[in-house]
């Protein structure tokens, strides 16, 4: 028996501004499925449609063209609320996640809620209390201690982990990650990272991380599909996707693209 995808994109397409001088294509008829646990990594060219294609899957955004399913389910015309008990996202900005002027337990209880019917109760009982220094400790950061501290008061890597921890609280089936580590310093992205893959493996979650960092594309996930002007132009499974540099990685692009990446230097970050 075929397995159900757990995200499947069908002949999407989106465009901006339609009928106007600043028209853009952000996708072209893309369809992608990902499969239930696959952890895929997104990489392309500014403009290639990387981060239209999360908010599409997240019901940001309806496409003008195409379907979305997630889990076997059409769920093209739900907004993004109704897709909450499926699907969690993290931004490139550690403040999109979480809020700021709640404590870490807060934010946790908030968390706990999300994508269930919200009824007139205590939002932190000691049970629960419990069960989030338990989900803090694997992010080996000391938050388990902190749960009454604001979290606006933590550092941009701590905002990170913390929005992994509550993204993944209520087991969702799919994570949806645009850029989450491009605005850390080296040290904390790749704390960020370990725990990521950490959460992603534990909780067995589908995942669809945009990244502009090509070494992080090879080295994580099983699957790295390759974006531009609204198209995948490459998709490569581990374990021919484990033996590319950074250097294959680009030429492979000039192969596919007849074009060059931009000169952001987070393309070729170590």
């Amino acid at each position: 028996m075929n397995q159900v995808p757990a995200v499947r994109v069908d002949d999407v397409s989106q465009v901006y501004f339609p009928g106007t001088a600043n028209q853009v294509r952000a996708l072209r008829h893309l369809t992608l499925e990902i499969a239930p646990t696959e952890w895929v990594a997104v990489i392309g060219s500014n403009g290639a449609g990387k981060s239209t294609l999360l908010r599409t899957v997240a019901g940001l955004e309806r496409p003008v063209r195409g379907g979305v399913e997630l889990a076997g389910r059409d769920v093209t015309s739900w907004p993004e609320y109704r897709r909450a008990g499926i699907v969690a996202r993290i931004d490139q900005d550690p403040g999109a996640s979480t809020a700021p002027t709640l404590t870490i337990e807060e934010n946790l209880a908030i968390a706990a809620m999300r994508g269930k019917r919200r009824l007139f109760r205590l939002g932190v009982t000691a049970a629960r209390r419990r069960a989030f220094r338990d989900a803090l400790a694997v992010c080996d950061l000391g938050l388990e201690d902190r749960l009454q501290t604001p979290v606006g008061n933590l550092s941009g890597g701590q905002r990170q982990a913390l929005g992994l921890v509550m993204a993944t609280l209520n087991a969702p089936q799919v994570l949806l990650l645009d850029e989450h580590t491009a605005a850390l310093d080296p040290k904390a992205a790749a704390q960020v990272m370990t725990l990521t893959e950490r959460q992603i493996r534990e909780h067995r979650l589908a995942t669809l991380m945009v990244t502009h960092n090509m070494q992080h594309a090879i080295d994580y996930g099983d699957r790295l599909v390759m974006m531009h002007r609204g198209q995948i132009v490459l998709d490569m499974r581990n374990p021919a996707k484990s033996q590319l540099t950074v250097g294959r990685l680009v030429d492979r692009f000039h192969e596919v693209s007849g074009e060059s990446f931009s000169s952001d230097r987070s393309l070729l970050a170590p």
